[in-house]
């Protein structure tokens, strides 16, 4: 008994369930999934970029999604089955980060505290003749970075490995030629393809690069990898968004701008070169370096170039100056800069209200079933509960890796009819409990069986009462016909 409750509990604990609708019936359906290697990244490239226009539109590509997370999972167990010095890098991603950022932040503090500048301005050198055990302990901590940074750029590119297929599609311009469709095959692969030429990739080989050039330029490049506490951290990631994302936007007005000081700065050198004082690096000698001082100067001053240049050479010019201040104040510094500020908050107010819109979403309605989370609290068992056990969205990832794993041959009516479904890859969510869960089911068909109770209680009561007065009425006239028989004796 005590190996059978055993069994029963082990198999409790690795069991999971989900809803599934065939022929019009919500069936629940239990299964034992293998140990799933699960990781954060997966799990946010399902909450925060599923397409939530519709709910069906959100099952199919959650389906979609959960395909690209199978094929990944069984890529990383592969990894984990080599064992050795493979398993370490690829389980042990956030211990790396931390300890290159710990790294980073001890060698900067060195640099902070140790560094003094050399006499001779020429010389980039830094004095550290005052530190005594400067250069050991520099050299302890630049080569324990090294040697870190090394196994975090190949934890990073063993979890997301390259292909030649995807890195030559992302070389601008040979990725859309006919040579290059010819070369680049399609893969049936459902894995996540990652090129060599992304930012991610590109980004963790210039820390590794960088991290190698530290050591042999005086730690100067050690700088660069104080960058890395934005990997991982929402908010940072959205203020780098919110300049990327409109990036070809933010381009445009650049170059617009350009133009037109470009503009302002012909109209200088035909009319106001005098203004310029070369003491002080305004210079207008030539048409270049007029439209260098013009762009450094009109756009870093306040004021623009009615602050920066002087009016030593206006004499007989002070409209045409009045009027070159006043419009290169208003069109670049109020206008231009304005509009370059105001699509990088915008963007960051839409990225932000991005992510509360589907916070709220997974917090008042069920990511499977669509049903708001007041119809849980009302009449089923709870809406925390019901994402949580009735209808966990990763358990239904977990079971569409349980039928990839299993053998067709072994499986169960339902199963059969699930993974039917998805192969046939037609109406992907039509085995989804859409608009469906078990929980209100219940609770409908327990409400109407009390309602049936309550009225054939009444049916009961009222057929009691119909009887009780029938026997009243029958009491009462045989009373009156005793009493009329008594009187008629005595007369």
């Amino acid at each position: 008994d005590t190996k059978d409750i055993s069994a029963f509990e082990k198999y409790s604990n690795r069991s999971h369930s989900v809803e599934i609708l065939r022929n019009n019936y919500l069936q629940r359906i239990h299964f034992a999934p293998k140990t799933v290697f699960l990781t954060q990244e997966m799990k946010d490239s399902v909450i925060w970029k599923v397409n939530r226009d519709s709910q069906t539109d959100k099952l199919r590509d959650f389906v979609d999604k959960a395909r690209i997370i199978s094929a990944d999972i069984a890529y990383l167990e592969k990894l984990q089955s080599i064992g050795g010095p493979v398993t370490v890098l690829v389980q042990r991603a956030d211990v790396w980060k931390g300890l290159s950022l710990l790294l980073t932040f001890l060698l900067n503090f060195l640099i902070l505290y140790s560094w003094r500048a050399n006499e001779d301005t020429k010389i980039v050198e830094p004095d550290t003749s005052r530190v005594s055990w400067y250069t050991p302990v520099f050299a302890v901590l630049a080569g324990l970075h090294i040697l870190v940074s090394l196994c975090l750029v190949g934890s990073y590119f063993l979890r997301h490995p390259t292909f030649v297929n995807e890195s030559l599609k992302s070389i601008p311009m040979l990725g859309t030629t006919q040579l290059a469709n010819k070369v680049i095959k399609p893969s049936i692969s459902r894995q996540t393809r990652h090129s060599l030429f992304s930012v991610g990739s590109l980004y963790h080989i210039v820390f590794l690069l960088f991290s190698i050039l530290g050591v042999f330029y005086d730690g100067y490049f050690y700088g660069f990898h104080l960058l890395h506490v934005v990997a991982g951290n929402d908010i940072l990631l959205r203020v780098m968004q919110s300049v990327t994302k409109n990036g070809k936007s933010l381009l445009y007005v650049a170059m617009l701008m350009v133009i037109v000081v470009y503009l302002y700065s012909l109209i200088a050198f035909a009319f106001i070169r005098e203004d310029f004082e070369d003491d002080i690096g305004q210079w207008c000698d030539t048409s270049f370096n007029c439209f260098v001082t013009t762009l450094r100067w009109g756009i870093l001053t306040g004021g623009g170039l009615g602050e920066a240049l002087s009016l030593r050479g206006s004499e007989g010019k002070l409209g045409l100056r009045v009027i070159l201040d006043i419009s290169f104040f208003v069109i670049v510094t109020v206008v231009g800069l304005n509009v370059v500020f105001g699509i990088i908050v915008d963007t960051f107010s839409e990225l932000r209200d991005e992510k509360y819109q589907i916070q709220a979403a997974m917090e008042s309605e069920c990511f499977i079933c669509g049903i708001k989370n007041f119809e849980f609290e009302q009449r089923g068992n709870g809406f925390q509960r019901h994402i949580h056990e009735e209808h966990n969205m990763w358990n239904y990832v977990f079971y569409m890796i349980y039928l990839d794993n299993k053998d067709p041959t072994e499986f169960s009516s339902h199963e059969m009819f699930v993974s039917k479904i998805l192969k046939d890859d037609v109406d992907v969510t039509s085995f989804f409990p859409l608009n469906h869960a078990l929980a209100l089911e219940q609770d409908t068909k327990n409400t109407e069986s009390d309602e049936e109770d309550v009225n054939s209680r009444i049916q009961r009561l009222e057929q009691s009462m119909s009887e009780i007065l029938e026997l009243l009425r029958a009491g009462h006239n045989s009373s009156q016909n005793t009493n009329f028989g008594g009187t008629v004796v005595h007369v």
